[in-house]
């Protein structure tokens, strides 16, 4: 297996040749494509395997709220989104009451003051 330095500098001075590749971000992905095979597929997945596993990377392999966590997590934000939808149809209904309810308002006071006129009162 080789070494490699992966350099996100600027630029760079190599004074003498180094005994690993050093190559920038951009080159990264080319290099390991023309890499040799080393793992046969089976052990690729194994190492994926254990990459997935939260034992690999956590001291506490089993953790039993995690999954409590994330329910609650979820309905808080299902209730965040019930409440967004509540809100935007109260706006909606008040726009509507208003834009409906003024001219309503308006016809309602003329006729009040054309029957007053006409009838006398």
């Amino acid at each position: 297996m080789r070494s490699l330095i992966v350099v996100s500098a600027e630029e760079l001075t190599i004074k003498s040749q180094p005994a690993v590749p050093v190559l920038r971000v951009g080159q990264v992905r080319r290099w390991i494509g023309t890499q040799p095979v080393v793992l046969a597929e089976g052990a690729v997945r194994s190492v994926v395997a254990a990459a997935e596993e939260r034992a690999t990377w956590h001291s506490d392999a089993v953790v039993l709220d995690d999954t409590l966590r994330m329910e609650q997590r979820f309905d808080r934000l299902a209730r965040e989104v019930a409440d967004a939808r509540r809100r935007r149809l109260q706006v909606a209904a008040v726009v509507a009451l208003g834009v409906v309810g003024v001219p309503v308002g308006l016809a309602v006071t003329l006729l009040s003051a054309a029957s007053s006129m006409f009838l006398g009162n």
